[in-house]
């Protein structure tokens, strides 16, 4: 049985990668809100009813 992730990797084409800069590290404690082209991609793979509006903002 295929996992999500296995899907979202089939689907999107997308890899998990592994950083080590802690900034960089930092951003995963908060909600992931993608790329436009990402977006785009789970949309078209048939996840748009898991997808929840964000909104973001500079320095906030």
């Amino acid at each position: 049985m295929e996992t999500a992730l296995q899907r979202i990797i089939r689907k999107t084409g997308r890899r998990p990668v592994e950083c080590r800069c802690p900034l960089c590290r930092r951003q995963c404690h908060t909600p992931c809100l993608g790329t436009p082209e990402d977006i785009l991609r789970l949309l078209k793979a048939g996840y748009k009813e898991r997808l929840a509006p964000t909104g973001w903002a500079v320095e906030l």
